[in-house]
């Protein structure tokens, strides 16, 4: 079983694979060698996540050149399906344990783009399709399949690696359909670091920080000076104290409106998805690909 990511030219493969399956045809292989088992068919009523599974785990990918249909380089089994087409495009995949498998492609089912990004959208419950622009301010242009709605980075790595996409961070603009790319990202987003700069919030991680900062203002209001009802005001402030003291911020911060202190909120720290402003922030599947 292979630890490390396939290359380009595995993945393009293994996405003609399962796009051709998509639709409702089948594709032919032959496996040979420590483990093979002579001709079969991939088919459009087989598990696609499994057939993903079982080719992504082959060490090794090649092209094979079959125009001159030499069986020296192709299994025997070749020349005795019906359907054997020499245009079609060959490949053969490959383990260190001597297992080879040979597969005929279509070449108009090789994945664009937009299949690939809903190939994901298929095989995992929560995602949603969107595109990637190229052009200026939201505007349309080279538009891409990309993929949103993950549960974490952890989430979209995994994905990342099983269907050779880059993972990215995506933003869009109120009012815009179209997202753009911001580069690569390696973590959640954290919200302490979002909101560490806004004058309209204080943030927290720990309770006992804001805890200080009410204490230090009941310690440091005077009764005398004070225009309006002291002790509702004191009383509200304790109040305050006792709530904040009974909150959990385990993966989590405490955000408090600089205006009005009893509309904090408690809001999960590390996550895949924000809206700041006017601006939508996601961790995404950049579906870009190599034809």
């Amino acid at each position: 079983m292979r630890t490390t990511r396939p290359s380009d030219l595995h993945f393009k493969v293994i996405n003609a694979v399962i796009n051709t399956l998509r639709n409702l045809d089948s594709v032919a292989y032959v496996s040979g060698g420590n483990g093979g088992s002579g001709f079969g068919l991939f088919s459009p009523s087989d598990d696609f996540h499994v057939i993903r599974k079982q080719l992504w785990d082959f060490d090794l990918c090649e092209d094979i050149d079959a125009s001159d249909e030499d069986f020296d380089i192709l299994f025997n089994e070749w020349a005795e399906y019906d359907e054997f087409d020499s245009a079609f495009h060959f490949y053969e995949l490959s383990n260190r344990e001597g297992l080879r498998l040979q597969v005929m492609l279509n070449p108009e089912m090789y994945a664009n783009s937009h299949q690939l990004r809903d190939m994901i959208v298929e095989d995992y419950d929560g995602l949603s399709s969107v595109e990637i622009t190229e052009g200026m301010n939201g505007y349309p242009c080279a538009l891409r399949g990309a993929v949103v709605g993950v549960k974490s980075w952890d989430q979209a790595a995994q994905i990342s690696d099983l269907y050779g996409v880059d993972l990215v961070k995506l933003q869009t603009r109120d009012g815009w359909q179209f997202y753009t790319s911001c580069g690569h990202i390696y973590e959640d987003f954290d919200m302490f670091d979002v909101y560490a700069d806004d004058p309209n919030f204080s943030v927290y991680t720990e309770t006992s920080e804001f805890v200080e900062v009410i204490e230090m203002m009941m310690s440091e209001t005077d009764e005398e000076d004070f225009d309006g009802d002291f002790s509702s005001f004191m009383a509200d402030l304790q109040s305050l104290r006792d709530a904040i003291c009974e909150i959990d911020l385990t993966d989590k911060v405490l955000l408090v409106p600089s205006s009005n202190w009893r509309g904090y909120e408690v809001i999960d720290r590390y996550v895949p998805h924000y809206h700041y402003d006017v601006w939508t922030n996601d961790i995404a599947l950049d579906c870009r690909v190599i034809l």
